[in-house]
């Protein structure tokens, strides 16, 4: 392919990843960001990585997150040695509690959904979660434990793979807002920047939230949109769990270095990043209903992220309907830091012109929608 020309709008963990895929191929895609990179979704987010909503959804979605989750060993043993930075990656699964006979109810229905698509599910008492896990709540009365779950501290991960790309020559250009796009006809042909334009043999649309906007400015209806998640961070003066613990009302994921990241909130409230005292009490409560002990440990810090939320909660990944030169990598919801790999290789695949490893029809643009997935 010689040196073409791609460039990658947007610099979260979605567009560095197809970037690294591509320099894997010896292309020196060019990113461009509008603030900071990884400083959005990409940081925000826990880092859990988890098959159960894409279990529960089945399908496509489901085949692409089994590919994802499969190349991270592979993917961060490469980024770690590049880097030299210790991604916490952890492959310990997770666990699901349920504190009321509402929630043993629904959580055995979910389990055997789980089951009947495949995923190892173990179906535990209470005292079994709690033999588990001493610190959860004796008011646990049943969980299932997902062993194929796992785990990377996010900020981690996003500093690791930005040192690859810089090693690798990438042209980074962080503070460089997209805002307008060349085209000849029905082809993009490049990006227009304060900085200048830059032209393009293809642009791949990686912006997560804000993919829907830019794709506006082309007359291309992209139905992405910001949804809010609030999260609190916890210090703990001991480690209180062992694993990432789902609950029906917020996730716990314990860090090595004694941290706990709560989340999170799923507010429709546009691009408002704010953090509100009602969504901090919720998980706040929501937390020290399953592990009562956290009462005891210290707030240290709250945020908010926009997840780039879509109709049907699966991203549209693949070439733009009706546009050439033109790729869309957006709209993963809560999935980014679990489907980064996967995207990685398959929009990579998408450029070079190959059958991509997991067919992206279902991911088109112009799909009809189902219900969300979480």
């Amino acid at each position: 392919m010689g040196q073409r020309t791609i460039v990658i709008v947007g610099g979260g963990i979605i567009g560095l990843s197809i970037a690294e895929a591509l320099t894997r191929r010896g292309l020196k895609p060019v990113i461009v960001e509008k603030g900071d990179f990884t400083r959005e979704a990409s940081w925000a987010g826990a880092g859990y990585l988890s098959l159960k909503a894409a279990a529960l959804s089945g399908g496509p979605f489901f085949d692409l997150s089994v590919f994802s989750l499969r190349l991270y060993d592979q993917w961060v043993e490469l980024l770690q040695d590049e880097s030299g930075i210790d991604i916490e990656f952890q492959r310990g699964g997770h666990l699901e509690v349920a504190l009321s006979p509402e929630e043993d109810a629904e959580l055995k229905a979910q389990a055997l959904k789980l089951q009947s698509s495949g995923v190892p599910v173990a179906l535990l008492t209470g005292a079994d979660a709690r033999a588990m896990e001493p610190n959860l709540s004796p008011k646990v009365v049943s969980a299932f434990q997902m062993p194929e779950g796992a785990q990377v501290r996010s900020p981690r991960l996003n500093r690791a793979i930005l040192k690859v790309l810089m090693k690798r020559n990438v042209q980074l250009r962080d503070q460089t807002p997209v805002n307008g796009f060349l085209t000849e006809g029905r082809r993009v042909v490049g990006v227009k920047t304060p900085a200048g334009e830059i032209r393009a043999e293809a642009v791949v649309l990686a912006s997560g939230a804000w993919s829907g906007h830019l794709s506006d400015r082309l007359g291309l209806r992209l139905p992405v949109k910001p949804i809010r998640g609030q999260v609190v961070l916890f210090t703990t003066a001991q480690p209180l769990l062992n694993r990432a613990l789902f609950t029906p009302q917020a996730y716990l994921v314990p860090r090595l270095d004694g941290h706990m990241f709560i989340g999170s909130t799923f507010e429709d409230v546009g691009f408002n990043k704010g953090t509100t005292l009602e969504g901090v009490n919720y998980l706040e409560e929501a937390a020290y209903r399953a592990v009562p002990k956290l009462r005891l440990s210290r707030m240290e810090s709250r945020w908010a992220g926009l997840r780039p939320g879509t109709p049907d909660g699966k991203p549209f990944l693949g070439p733009a309907p009706g546009i050439e030169g033109l790729v869309y990598a957006c709209g993963h919801q809560s999935h980014g830091i679990l489907l980064a790999p996967a995207t990685g290789v398959l929009i990579d695949q998408v450029l070079h012109g190959e059958e991509p490893d997991v067919p992206l029809e279902a991911f088109a643009a112009n799909r009809s929608f189902e219900s969300p997935v979480g």
